[in-house]
């Protein structure tokens, strides 16, 4: 019978410990995500209220966005945050939450906004595309690809794309 020596159970032991230490990051990474706060964005309006929304907590709906103009409109001191200070990359990301919650209307508002500031970027048009098929506007979501297709031609997820669509419309 072959002994067999403290190295070799000092690697077993040590290899238990790494695969045991792997499981517990994958079963907590899950939850980290949903308990830490993602960086937030905060709107003020002029009664010195800040209305902070983060993707953890619930969206705005149209109705608190338009009171919070509506507040900011009236006042003297007009405290805008929203207006051209955030990059396509942020619209972008609301737009991917909004998807997310199957808020479509919203999700496709925010890709809106994207394309406005970034028109050449293809991922912006594929996901508006996304959601207007969630909405169940299939031809909304062609002439959206087509137009993604016109800013950035031969894109070859966004060609792709359209032929499936194209097929599923017909």
């Amino acid at each position: 019978m072959k002994q067999r020596n403290s190295k070799t159970y000092w690697l077993v032991f040590v290899g238990i410990l790494v695969v045991i230490a792997i499981i517990i990051f994958c079963i907590w990474l899950p939850f980290k995500d949903k308990t830490q706060a993602p960086a937030s964005s905060q709107n003020s309006n002029t009664n010195g209220n800040t209305n902070v929304n983060s993707s953890a907590g619930s969206f705005d709906t149209k109705d608190n966005q338009n009171q919070n103009a509506n507040a900011n409109a009236n006042s003297n001191q007009n405290v805008n945050t929203n207006s051209q200070t955030h990059s396509a990359d942020y619209y972008y990301n609301l737009g991917l939450q909004y998807s997310n919650a199957k808020n479509y209307t919203a999700a496709i508002s925010n890709y809106d906004q994207a394309i406005a500031i970034d028109p050449h970027a293809p991922d912006y048009y594929s996901k508006k595309s996304e959601a207007q098929v969630g909405l169940g506007d299939k031809a909304g979501a062609i002439a959206t690809v087509q137009s993604g297709l016109a800013a950035n031609p031969g894109d070859p997820n966004l060609t792709n794309k359209l032929a499936i669509l194209q097929t599923v419309v017909k």
